[in-house]
């Protein structure tokens, strides 16, 4: 059974994603901060699937950032990034 992590500052996305994953048979943890994830992967053995949202509260990267620093501690583990959808168009 694969192991995701989470990241979500959300907590109400983070819930929902964690119900729905756990239901599909993965084993998942999480975290609301990069901080927090960090500190799950090096007391965690095993994580193998990061998912995180490239924007985390107010930083448009932090994601990004998270997921290298992961690698580098847990080399191997996949990436998984979300964004939140925009319900702003383009407008002609």
């Amino acid at each position: 059974m694969a192991t995701i992590l989470i990241v979500e500052h959300e907590k109400q996305v983070r819930v929902f994603a964690e119900s729905y994953l756990r239901r599909q048979g993965y084993r998942t943890i999480s975290a609301e901060t990069s901080e927090q994830a960090l500190a799950l992967i090096e007391a965690v053995d095993g994580v193998d699937v990061l998912f995180s949202e490239i924007k985390l509260k107010d930083d448009a990267l932090a994601g990004v950032r998270l997921a290298h620093q992961a690698a580098r501690r847990q080399p191997g583990m996949r990436i998984l990034y979300s964004t939140p959808a925009s319900t702003k168009f383009p407008t002609a």
